[in-house]
């Protein structure tokens, strides 16, 4: 139980650790550099004010820690997780292929080379994926994006799913869409196109 932490430093002398999990450390304010961890997840840590830039980190989660406000430029970073907290900037992770985002207030997903999952829920802000129809996409409760028609019917074209985008835009519905890639075995690609909620 590390609640009454205030730092980790000694968990940085700890030979081999791969993964940490910082859950509700209300008084931690610092995470140390930790040589060869793969994976750092940060939870309900609200003193908590920089994420250490550790080399060869492959996930990041950062939920509810709202005194963050940048993500550390890691080289190696695969799968990002943020939620709740202060970013209102992706920074150019070069390795990165997944990112989850959500009750953020971003408003442009960055041009990022091997990225091919997106996933963002309450969004509000943001207004420009990089890449859209390149990418495997969930948007639920996007509002900005949404808005945007020229994005929708630029994606859902290019997904070859586009029959009853006009219906929803004639409702004024905000739409939640799902593309799942091809599956193993060369099973088709499946589609949902869900309205969610009206738009007044």
């Amino acid at each position: 139980n590390c609640s009454f932490c205030y730092n980790l430093r000694v968990i940085a002398n700890i030979r081999g650790l791969k993964k940490l999990d910082c859950y509700e450390c209300y008084k931690l304010t610092v995470i140390p550099n930790i040589k060869g961890l793969k994976e750092l997840i940060c939870s309900d840590c609200p003193k908590l004010t920089v994420i250490p830039r550790i080399k060869g980190l492959f996930e990041l989660h950062c939920y509810d820690c709202p005194n963050i406000t940048l993500i550390p430029k890691i080289k190696e970073l695969e799968r990002l997780f943020i939620s709740s907290c202060n970013i209102t900037i992706i920074p150019k992770l070069e390795e990165l292929k997944e990112i989850y985002l959500s009750y953020l207030k971003i408003t442009i997903i960055p041009y990022l080379e091997k990225l091919k999952i997106v996933d963002c829920e309450y969004c509000e802000n943001l207004t420009i994926i990089s890449r859209m129809e390149e990418l495997d996409v969930n948007l639920f409760f996007c509002f900005n994006i949404y808005k945007n028609f020229n994005v929708l019917h630029r994606y859902l074209r290019s997904k070859r799913k586009y029959n009853n985008l006009k219906y929803y835009r004639k409702q004024r519905y905000f739409i939640q869409w799902y593309y799942s890639p091809k599956q193993a075995g060369g099973q088709r690609n499946k589609y949902s196109l869900h309205n969610i909620v009206s738009n007044n």
